[in-house]
């Protein structure tokens, strides 16, 4: 048996003797407003983590059971594995649609509880749970785990004494939502009981109550029906223990497409009645009649926190993970719900822009896609939001198109079809794939924004950078999909559909960041470099958190990548020489400063060369077996051999009959071609070497490592670790201390170039064969 089985099969008695498991700590978190008032304070509750293994399991099983067998309805989607944010605000915008294109009648009203979570009487609970069928063992098992428990507040005093638990569900107790919401379902049976009569209709589906927990929109078709409902919600309400907010809640009665102003109650006390142009915060969006949704206060914190973050004592790389981390994903949420005017993130995508390109050292004329590259392909991994809006726009009309709730499904296939019936004869399902794709149609319709066209608009501004992008329909698996393309990858594209909808949003971002990867390298200067580094996410370790860098490396290798240094065949100057300062001769190119020039005025070019060489070799060196390190011989002439070249390394074990040359190369990055020639060239150079060992009886074999003079390790090298026997365990690191020491040295050779010092004080000593 497993622990947790055993724990679930071990007697009752047992059970009573952890009285550990009973008590909790809690600790208050800040929220915002008045620091004195304590409901400003958010009680995060810490308990036994052998309490919530044990009741993490019984949640699992009481969770499979509810939903199997319909004790918890499906209309909650609160602590249910569902997008419920998504669908209920998607429903809930779909009746306002309805009723403001129609004209029919609506009324909808928010519900506030007033601490719904803390106000639960046990005996409530208890009770309703064996109405739902709940096993007596089961229920058993909660009151004693209710029974006697209290907690103890952590201040900045000190412990207070321990406060027993007199009601409410367990803060931080895993068992608590699916007790809520078994303890709530009482509430929304209620309410749904009387919907025939007195719901909204929306496509065939009557709709009468959503729920996220204890978040509660009742929809009815006029506001007589919504009193009525309302006095049927408080009166249940009232019978388990539970108190409405009034102030709180509100009610927004629609008819003839306006909001029209009502006078309703909920246990007696008024609720407020919405203007048109007024929105209740539901799940996160402001909704309303007439309402824009854009996150505008979100977007005037995020570019607050970016400025904060640009001044911050912060290093570059941290920068760029506090945006990743901390800023992005405040619009995530409100481009996968609302309905967003992209023009409004034209200065938020400035702003990021800026700041980014500051934290790599770029100058303004640097190639942008360098910001929205993954880290593996050596950049910042920073979508512009105006792209990520159109990614949520999409993601979000394929998730409710391939909802598992059927009445969520139904309603957005019946919208789409209406709202492509405007601008098309055809809406079979192959001519919804089409509208969805944006493909041009002979018609068009100046009706008012909906989630359909927003989808429709972001796949056609979407199709423009991913050539191919679209929308499909499976006639043998009766469902929609998505077709991404990804030139040049294997496969060579992504197809979503409903077993796999919750990849839709991460495969559009990777395609995108693909086809700017593809924009950047066919950029005849900028995009030489880049080719190279996006193969292996060994050249770009760094970026994530600036492992084995220094400062200096930093401000120079993303210039250096994309070729806009400040040297004289680089800057865009009318009429400048750009000829090389030290040599004369060449363009001074970051090419020819890194691998050409030999130099003539106070520098030390070859010398810092073989410096970056011999890095190479040091680390290779250090990392092999101390048995193989007595085989391996530096840059001596191999014995048995006529030639006089001298290979970096040679591993020769004359008792097992084998012999490996590696040779060291860190040319330039003039695309992958050069890295390529230069391993043919090495392997060419010792290739008769090994055929006057193997002559002898050798089994001998050469190759080369090759690393680009800007930190582009070729995942070819791969055989050569081989050849020099290197545990696939130590191999990680060590290819990151080479990128790091080529990028260093590198970095030295430039400042060196351009001040004429030199920026090192000692040279690499290389491990010496005995």
């Amino acid at each position: 048996m497993t622990g947790s089985a055993i724990m679930i099969a071990a007697p009752m008695a047992q059970w009573l003797e952890h009285r550990s498991w009973k008590k909790a700590k809690t600790i208050l978190i800040y929220k915002k407003g008045d620091a004195s008032d304590l409901s400003n304070w958010r009680p995060i509750a810490l308990s036994s983590c052998l309490y919530k293994l044990y009741t993490s399991v019984l949640v699992d099983r009481l969770s499979a059971w509810g939903l199997r067998t319909g004790a918890l309805s499906s209309i909650q989607k609160g602590f249910v594995p569902a997008e419920g944010c998504l669908e209920h605000n998607f429903l809930l915008q779909q009746c306002l649609d309805f009723a403001r294109e129609s004209g029919a009648e609506l009324c909808v009203s928010w519900l506030d509880l007033k601490n719904a979570f803390g106000s639960v009487p046990h005996s409530a609970i208890f009770k309703l749970l064996r109405q739902h069928g709940v096993h007596s063992h089961f229920i058993d098992i909660v009151e004693e785990a209710y029974s006697g428990s209290t907690t103890t507040i952590i201040t900045a005093s000190g412990e207070t004494n321990p406060v027993p638990m007199a009601s409410g569900v367990k803060q931080g107790d895993p068992l608590s939502p699916i007790i809520f919401n078994l303890f709530i379902e009482v509430l929304l049976r209620s309410i749904q009981a009387i919907s025939p009569l007195h719901g909204f209709q929306l496509f065939g589906r009557t709709l009468s109550c959503l729920a996220f927990a204890d978040d509660i929109v009742i929809l009815s078709n006029s506001s007589e029906a919504a009193q009525h409902m309302l006095n049927v919600a408080g009166e249940v309400a009232s019978w388990v223990g539970l108190q409405f907010n009034a102030k709180k809640c509100a009610t927004l009665s629609v008819s003839k497409r306006r909001s029209q102003t009502v006078h309703t109650t909920v246990q007696g006390q008024p609720i407020p009645s919405l203007r048109q142009e007024e929105a209740y915060q539901h799940l996160g969006v402001p909704t309303g009649l007439y309402v824009n949704q854009t996150p505008e206060s979100t977007i005037e914190q995020m570019l607050k926190d970016l400025h904060c973050v640009e001044c911050s004592l912060l290093t570059d790389w941290q920068k760029l993970d506090a945006i990743r981390t901390f800023i992005l994903p405040q619009a995530t949420f409100a481009l996968q719900t609302s309905r967003i005017q992209k023009t409004c993130f034209t200065k938020l995508d400035q702003e990021i822009k800026r700041i980014v390109k500051k934290a790599l050292h770029l100058p303004a004329r640097a190639s942008n896609e360098i910001i929205f590259l993954p880290t593996q392909k050596g950049g910042a991994n920073i979508m512009p939001p105006s792209e990520l809006a159109d990614v949520g726009a999409v993601n979000k009309a394929f998730k409710v198109l391939t909802s598992p709730d059927v009445v969520v499904r139904e309603i957005a296939k019946a919208s789409l079809k209406r709202a492509a019936s405007r601008v098309m004869r055809n809406t079979n399902n192959d001519g919804l794939a089409a509208y969805l794709s944006g493909e041009t149609l002979d018609s068009s319709s100046n009706s008012f924004a909906t989630i359909w066209s927003a989808a429709r608009n972001a796949a056609r501004r979407i199709c423009s950078k991913i050539p191919g992008f679209k929308w499909g329909w499976s006639d043998d698996l009766q469902r929609f999909s998505v077709h991404i393309p990804v030139p040049g990858k294997t496969p060579n594209i992504f197809i979503v559909d409903a077993s796999s909808r919750d990849q839709l949003y991460r495969r559009i971002r990777q395609g995108l960041q693909h086809k700017h990867l593809l924009n950047l390298i066919a950029k005849p200067d900028q995009g030489r470099v880049m080719e190279c580094v996006s193969k292996d996410p060994n050249s770009n370790h760094f970026i994530f958190n600036g492992d084995h860098t220094r400062f200096c490396d930093w401000r120079f290798v993303f210039r250096a990548r994309l070729g806009v240094l400040p040297l004289n065949a680089c800057l865009r100057i009318p009429d400048r020489n750009r000829a090389c300062r030290r040599c004369g001769g060449e363009l001074e190119t970051t090419l020819h400063v890194l691998n050409n020039c030999l130099g003539k005025k106070n520098t030390h070019h070859p010398r810092t060369w073989r410096n970056r060489h011999s890095s190479v070799i040091k680390n290779l060196v250090d990392i092999v077996d101390t048995n193989t390190k007595k085989l391996v011989r530096i840059e001596k002439a191999v014995p048995g051999s006529s030639s006089r070249l001298l290979p970096d390394l040679v591993v020769l074990d004359e008792r097992k009959k084998e012999a490996a040359i590696i040779d060291i190369a860190c040319p330039f990055e003039s695309r992958s071609i050069a890295l390529i020639k230069k391993r043919e060239e090495k392997c060419h150079k010792y290739e008769p070497i090994c055929e006057e060992l193997r002559s002898a009886g050798y089994t001998a074999m050469c190759d080369a490592i090759v690393v680009g003079s800007l930190g582009s390790w070729d995942p070819k090298n791969e055989q050569a670790l081989d050849l020099l026997r290197i545990r696939p365990s130590e191999r990680k690191n060590l290819k990151r201390r080479i990128v790091s020491d080529v990028i260093r040295w590198s970095r030295d050779l430039y400042v060196g170039h351009m001040t004429g010092h030199r920026q090192y004080s000692k040279d690499v000593d290389l491990f010496a064969d005995s």
